[in-house]
């Protein structure tokens, strides 16, 4: 179906109310803004042995293979943009987060929901480690041509990366953050038109705690 059709309306389980639903999504009423919490692989053969318990190949973190739809893909009647994206922090981490920030706007001529997505990389990373991971997202309501800031916190713990013996490691190194309305991977970006937006910031570790090298950086 994914090849004769232009979109694909996946209901889940609705309940009763459910065939309500699905009909006014069809026919404009509700403007969908859902989000997929799972990846949609090609084909069977995509998927590692199920006896295998490594994570190699396996989720949106550790994929090999495009897949058929990607986890957080989703359709709207609207069009949202994004832009000026950028990511601030003062001192060490360990008390200050860093607070990532992007301008969001509806581009379309009806409101709707918009999953604002942001994903964050290790780059360079001394082991095999996700090639991005959802570090923080939300969910916001937009008037046709209204505009809005999305604003973000990144932990040190999320910077931390687990090494093959167990144990939490803190790390300088250069890390990737992405944002838009969905992962920043190929498919998505066929599947949609659009590419996430995207900055590097380099951090040092003090007495135990991530320092960002500079105080302010934009997209």
């Amino acid at each position: 179906v994914d090849a004769r059709a232009e979109a694909v309306l996946q209901a889940w389980y609705p309940g009763q109310d459910g065939g309500r639903a699905v009909a006014e999504v069809l026919f404009g009423d509700c403007n969908p803004a859902g989000r997929l919490p799972v990846t949609f692989v090609m084909g069977d053969e995509d998927l590692p042995p199920f006896e295998d318990y490594a994570v190699k190949g396996r989720g949106y973190r550790y994929l090999e293979k495009p897949p058929l739809y990607p986890f957080g893909y989703g359709l709207s009647y609207c069009d949202f943009s994004y832009a000026g994206l950028r990511a601030e922090a003062t001192g060490t981490m360990q008390a200050n987060p860093i607070r990532v920030s992007v301008r969001v706007k509806n581009e379309g001529s009806r409101p709707g929901h918009e999953l604002t997505q942001f994903y964050l990389r290790r780059n360079h990373a001394p082991l095999p480690l996700p090639q991005f991971q959802l570090c923080a997202f939300q969910r916001l309501w937009l008037k046709a041509g209204e505009e809005r800031t999305v604003e973000a916190e990144i932990s040190p713990s999320q910077l931390d990366y687990i090494d093959q013996t167990g144990r939490e490691r803190r790390e300088a190194g250069t890390f990737s953050i992405f944002a838009g309305g969905q992962q920043p991977d190929a498919r998505s970006a066929a599947l949609t038109g659009k590419t996430t937006l995207s900055l590097d910031i380099g951090l040092t570790v003090e007495l135990n705690s991530y320092v960002i090298k500079e105080g302010r950086i934009h997209e």
